[in-house]
């Protein structure tokens, strides 16, 4: 296996360990501990492109700017570094090893910026979680809870 850079494994771990969580109306444990996560200005709010989110926040670490932002039921990670196709084989692999997997309805196939997974909660609803890759380096990722 290809090591993974550290910003791509903690961006993913806040994905999987945070938004996922904080989306899923208590049926996920968050695993990330509060004490991570520093609310931003409404500044900095804007220089980072987030300022139309009810909640936003950076990641407290020393690998580089993790963003995190939420709005109407969603929960968004946003990184403008890191090999973008490596971080999507982690997600790919983060997924599965939580039970979840990439549908294969019409509208939600893998395109070649974006994969589209989705873990199972019961009762009809399941957690959404688009993964798309930057241009050149990084990537964003979203989770929301849905009904079929």
């Amino acid at each position: 296996m290809v090591a993974i850079e550290p910003i791509t494994e903690m961006a993913l771990a806040i994905v999987f360990g945070a938004c996922v969580p904080a989306v899923s109306g208590g049926a996920i444990k968050q695993t990330v501990p509060s004490e991570k996560f520093a609310q931003l200005s409404q500044s900095e709010m804007n220089e980072y492109g987030v300022n139309d989110a009810e909640a936003a926040f950076r990641i407290v670490t020393d690998v580089g700017l993790i963003i995190v932002a939420q709005k109407d039921g969603y929960c968004r990670v946003i990184i403008g570094e890191g090999d973008p196709v490596e971080a999507r084989e982690r997600f790919k692999q983060l997924l599965s090893e939580r039970g979840g997997y990439i549908p294969t309805e019409k509208g939600l196939q893998e395109t070649p910026d974006t994969t589209v997974g989705k873990i199972d909660l019961g009762h009809n609803e399941y957690i959404a979680i688009s993964f798309t890759a930057g241009s050149d380096a990084g990537f964003f990722a979203s989770s929301f809870r849905m009904k079929q």
